[in-house]
């Protein structure tokens, strides 16, 4: 017969398994609310694009020569877009 472990050799603690399991949630929680939104994210939402390369590089260098930051660039062209549109200017 072949040589089979011990049905002792196998046991598993099933509550011992629940309980670190249960410990491991609580950690991962734990850590999960220390991931805060800084204040300037409060409130707003992403919105990201797919252009091709040189789109981006025309794009990022008009940012450059206009002096502003891409943020200040984006929300003045929402802006712009919105009043083109007969919209209120609301972005911030």
């Amino acid at each position: 017969m072949p040589n089979r472990p011990e049905i002792e050799s196998t046991k598993v603690d099933v509550v011992a398994l629940f309980e670190e399991l249960k410990q491991y949630r609580e950690q991962e929680s734990a850590a999960s609310e220390q991931l805060t939104v800084p204040d300037y994210r409060k409130g707003k939402r992403n919105l990201a694009v797919w252009i091709d390369e040189a789109a981006f590089r025309q794009f990022k260098v008009m940012v450059a020569e206009s002096g502003l930051t891409l943020q200040d660039y984006m929300v003045d062209l929402i802006n712009r877009e919105f009043e083109r549109m007969g919209k209120p200017p609301i972005a911030k």
